[in-house]
């Protein structure tokens, strides 16, 4: 077996024993079916307007559930993610993607209106602490124009993060 083989068969593994390890906490479970719940709304709002009602109605669902509804679109898309085992509540990565061979760290925030830059420029010390480079910043709020995140870090939110969740 080679060394790459043996890697990929690790990081595998890994994902499924923390994934695993999540399952079986009471907070998480409620949180995914949640989320699923979310989901299945947000692909029955159609019509006029629709996507501007997506997102009103994202910025009220629990932001708990936002995340672990973040985290599977990654994985529907063929993205392997690793979840945190304890969640962060305001502060700390909520979960973490591997993008073309790269770990991304992953913050979501659930913003009735205005982002707080705060947070978004305060992100790539997260992401250094748990020895991180890139990160993705995922919000429902309204990010200011004309504001260029930090460097290695990454914003979805509005048409890109309805893209994101229903696709």
């Amino acid at each position: 077996m080679t060394t790459t083989v043996r890697v990929s068969l690790l990081l595998r593994l890994r994902i499924w024993w923390n994934n695993h390890r999540a399952n079986r906490k009471r907070g998480h479970r409620r949180r995914r079916r949640q989320a699923l719940r979310v989901y299945a709304r947000l692909r029955q709002i159609d019509g006029a307007g629709a996507n501007a009602r997506r997102l009103a109605y994202l910025r009220k669902v629990d932001p708990l559930a936002f995340e672990e509804m973040t985290l599977d679109a990654f994985e529907r898309q063929g993205h392997r993610v690793l979840r945190n085992l304890r969640y962060t509540g305001d502060g700390g990565l909520d979960g973490r993607v591997m993008i073309r061979g790269v770990w991304h760290g992953i913050q979501c925030k659930r913003y009735g209106k205005n982002i707080s830059w705060r947070h978004v420029t305060e992100f790539p010390h997260d992401l250094r602490r748990v020895g991180l480079e890139r990160g993705i910043f995922v919000h429902t709020g309204r990010t200011p124009k004309g504001r260029l995140p930090p460097p290695g870090v990454q914003i979805i939110s509005g048409q890109r993060l309805l893209e994101l969740l229903l696709h």
